[in-house]
């Protein structure tokens, strides 16, 4: 296969547990290989992989032994770790049905000239229909916040083995930032795909822990969003950056009237930090 998925995990054992038992049939039908990239996790991560190593002989794992290391770099580790011509990006709180799979298999069947592949997100996007992208600031523009999710773009090896990962390290969105520093000012193509979503993956048993309702979230939604989209290269368009910068305050539902409203409920909207954030959230809102 020219397809392999590729999950970055830290101390998540059950998740990914959970996120194998889902996917595991659907990979196999379609022979597609897994690399799973451990960050020294201290829970039974690693004893998660061996039990799915003896149901799925197609999956390779690496276990960072040293030092807990942060996102951007865990995710960049994992991608190198697949030596596969596409790799999908998988986070464990996400669900990939077997006609998405297998659509997407398909298209690189018959474009494998394709550099990335962006897929929709709980149907987020109904507006705009599939097509191929060839300007960035359109790519900007429309799917910043699709794109910004881990599991929601195929990236092509060229896009990995142009090393554009250490400017983004530390940002939260460095899986997007090589994608739009790679696409800066070169000819590319990208694969829109709206008929087929990314879903959440849903287990009773478990429950998942989402950025966006703890104390960092005007940190990593305000503060970090608007400073990675403003530091991009300026062959964006400040129109773009902008339109960027708003569509992922309305469609992440963080920053509309009921986003704010269960931030202030959970105690992370208080005066103090609104003054803090106050020039980014005037960006984000409506």
């Amino acid at each position: 296969s020219q397809l392999s998925i590729v999950i970055p995990t830290h101390n998540r054992a059950k998740f990914l547990d959970f996120l194998l038992e889902k996917h595991i049939d659907i990979f196999r039908q379609c022979n597609i290989p897994v690399f799973i990239y451990n960050n020294a996790s201290t829970d039974d991560t690693d004893k998660i992989i061996k039990k799915w190593k003896k149901e799925y002989h197609l999956i390779t794992s690496k276990t960072n032994i040293d030092d807990v290391m942060i996102a951007d770099k865990s995710i960049e580790n994992a991608l190198k770790l697949s030596n596969t011509k596409y790799r999908w990006l998988l986070g464990d709180a996400y669900y990939l049905s077997p006609e998405l799979v297998q659509h997407v298999n398909n298209m690189i069947v018959k474009n494998n000239e394709i550099d990335l592949f962006i897929l929709n997100l709980n149907n987020l996007i109904t507006d705009i229909p599939s097509s191929l992208y060839y300007k960035e600031n359109q790519l900007l523009s429309n799917f910043a916040t699709v794109m910004a999710c881990v599991g929601c773009q195929i990236y092509n090896e060229k896009i990995i083995n142009s090393n554009n990962f250490n400017k983004y390290i530390g940002t939260n969105y460095g899986q997007l930032g090589i994608i739009l520093e790679y696409i800066n000012n070169n000819k590319f193509c990208a694969n829109w795909v709206q008929e087929f979503s990314v879903t959440s993956l849903k287990n009773p048993n478990l429950e998942k822990r989402n950025w966006s309702h703890g104390e960092l979230v005007l940190e990593i939604a305000a503060k970090n969003w608007t400073k990675f989209i403003f530091s991009l290269p300026d062959s964006y368009s400040t129109k773009s950056k902008l339109m960027a910068v708003k569509n992922f305050g309305r469609q992440t539902n963080i920053f509309t009237i009921k986003g704010l409203l269960l931030m202030r409920a959970r105690g992370n909207l208080t005066y103090t930090n609104y003054k803090k954030y106050s020039k980014e959230i005037s960006l984000l809102v409506k």
